[in-house]
């Protein structure tokens, strides 16, 4: 399989024109790559400033001990009032889940929907909507495999050094943190990106484990790295 610039672009605009609540599907569905793969490039650059200048705030906040009376303050109110923080807590887990759902199965429905469309049939966003909901679990499972890949790498690369520089407050924990977290999070994250939307689209359109749907779209990827990247 191959990839063909004009042809993907010219589809792409001629199906979005055509079928513009994708505009909606494709906000929650940008939620996994926050955002799509160029805000994730340049917001992770932006980060890396970031991580730098806030690295010594939470060490000094740790410190001088106003992390802990936080804590305690929090502490203090589910105490007072534990039905109120009970009913909050219900509504976020709630909203939080919707969210959730909205998220993975707009990834399918949006595959549906597009591809429904490309072979000129007729679909609706119910249509995609429902049809995705069937595929909720493969694409939970999914999205839990390669965000751990991620979350992994970062961890180690960036977050373990970060800690220790936190504990020793040692400067060459910083610059070893700054630098795992930007190897770990722009090329690799990238990547992934890429491969949770071609394993989405094998899910999908050919029922396929998510196992062999990471397998079968990192060869795609790996055969098309100029193509996706330039598209």
């Amino acid at each position: 399989m191959s990839f063909y610039r004009r042809d993907i672009l010219g589809q792409a605009l001629s199906i979005i024109w055509k079928k513009k609540y994708l505009w909606f599907l494709g906000f929650f569905a940008g939620l996994v790559a926050h955002g799509g793969e160029p805000d994730l490039l340049f917001r992770q650059v932006n980060s890396v400033t970031w991580l730098k200048d806030n690295l010594a705030a939470v060490r000094d906040v740790d410190q001088s001990g106003d992390g802990s009376r936080f804590l305690g303050a929090i502490r203090e109110v589910d105490t007072a009032y534990p039905t109120n923080t009970l009913a909050y807590v219900f509504l976020t887990l709630l909203i939080l889940f919707v969210i959730l759902w909205l998220v993975i199965v707009a990834q399918a429905a949006i595959v549906i929907i597009v591809g429904r469309t490309a072979q000129k049939k007729n679909v609706s966003m119910f249509d995609g909507l429902a049809d995705g909901a069937t595929k909720f679990w493969p694409m939970v499972i999914l999205n839990i495999m390669t965000k751990l890949v991620a979350w992994g790498a970062w961890i180690i690369l960036g977050a373990l050094p970060a800690i220790v520089y936190l504990i020793s407050g040692q400067a060459s924990w910083a610059i070893i943190a700054i630098a795992g977290s930007l190897i770990a999070t722009l090329p690799l994250s990238i990547i992934i990106s890429f491969i949770t939307k071609f394993a989405a689209t094998y899910i999908v359109l050919q029922n396929v484990e998510p196992v062999q749907a990471i397998r079968d779209a990192w060869q795609l990827f790996r055969k098309n790295v100029l193509v996706s990247l330039e598209v």
